[in-house]
């Protein structure tokens, strides 16, 4: 060992620790990070300029509202519903989106039109109108379109090309969407659960050969910033020397992260014990002025013409504990009277042996 340590001395890397000659490296690393930095920048402020967050979060509909948002008419000129008479609802509490064509979510599998409006419930099992009805009574909202009258929706097909055509699938309510729900065979159940056991074999793989590097990222982006700082070398290089560094000096690293996780646990039950004695002494404070408010509280007051300023919950625990007080006094009295008359062997005539 001290023949290894005495060779590695003389030789002539490791006599410059420190590189006095320096150039710029990773400029190329660096260009790309600052037109990525740029660019997602750019994007945020166009965003925050034209976009809506709700809309991810709640969706629209097929008129620009948002759902579940008080929305004002659109007036941008590029929008496609400017001046839409159903533009500009108040669709507060209608939080869910409810497609009439759910292949129209995909163009590619289905170019015919489907309306799109915000709903406050689901629809389950609707095969007729009298169904339709009753959903619109029980949740408060119609699955047809804002314009229509509720009272004619039941009435006759005048306006069914304003309302879904039924039967109705049945949805389930996945990220404020109402999506159908998908009712398998148990041939098709078993495939896709031995894919989904498949997915998850591949899945747990990938963490164990990744649990390595999830570990070790602090040390190793540690001392890849002292090689770059001492060596002057650019990422790839301090980011090899850092890796091996690591892999010659397991128990090293290993004995150093479990001392400063030691320190972080000492640290932590330190400010949890310190946490617990303030909370305790403020409770005794606390109690000590309940209890000087409550004394003052009996002096000054009677209850009659000045009435108490304590509550009837801390009044009736004050008489109670009065009482129990009087209860145990008589008690210890009565223990004492009867020690008192006890009779003595004397009494009972009964002589004492002597010895």
């Amino acid at each position: 060992m001290q023949k290894s340590l005495r060779n590695n001395r003389v030789q002539p890397e490791n006599e410059a620790i420190f590189v006095s000659k320096r150039s710029c490296t990773d400029i190329l690393c660096l260009l790309l990070f600052l037109c990525v930095l740029g660019g997602m920048a750019y994007i945020a402020y166009i965003a925050n300029l034209y976009g809506h967050p709700l809309r991810i979060i709640y969706g629209q509909d097929s008129y620009g509202n948002t759902c579940n948002v008080d929305n004002t008419p659109l007036e941008e000129k590029w929008s496609e519903f400017k001046g839409h008479k159903l533009s500009g609802i108040n669709l507060k509490g209608y939080n869910k989106v409810y497609f009439y064509n759910f292949r129209s979510i995909f163009p590619f599998y289905d170019e015919i039109p489907g309306t799109i409006v915000c709903v406050r419930t689901c629809p389950e099992n609707i095969t007729n109108v009298e169904d339709h009805k009753k959903f619109s009574l029980k949740a408060k909202s119609s699955l047809c379109r804002y314009d229509v009258n509720n009272s004619r929706i039941f009435n006759g097909d005048s306006e069914k090309d304003r309302c879904p055509p039924l039967p109705l699938t049945e949805t389930i309510d996945i990220l404020n969407r109402c999506v159908p729900r998908v009712k398998f065979p148990v041939s098709v159940s078993v495939k896709l659960s031995d894919a989904c056991n498949l997915k998850n074999d591949i899945l747990e793989n990938l963490l164990e050969a990744l649990n390595d590097i999830r570990v070790s990222w602090f040390p190793l982006l540690m001392l890849l910033l002292i090689g770059l700082a001492m060596k002057g070398v650019n990422f790839c290089q301090g980011a090899g020397k850092a890796f091996s560094l690591l892999l010659e000096n397991p128990l090293r690293a290993a004995v150093i992260n479990g001392v400063g996780w030691f320190v972080l646990f000492v640290g932590k039950i330190l400010v949890a014990v310190a946490v617990l004695v303030i909370g305790i002494f403020g409770f005794n404070i606390a109690v000590d002025t309940i209890f000087l408010c409550f004394c003052l509280d009996c002096r000054e007051n009677d209850g009659d013409s000045k009435p108490y300023f304590m509550s009837l919950a801390l009044m009736k625990f004050s008489e109670d504990a009065k009482k129990a007080i009087e209860l145990e006094n008589q008690r210890s009295i009565k223990r004492e009277n009867q020690n008192v008359n006890a009779p003595t062997n004397t009494d009972r005539g009964v002589t004492p042996v002597e010895t």
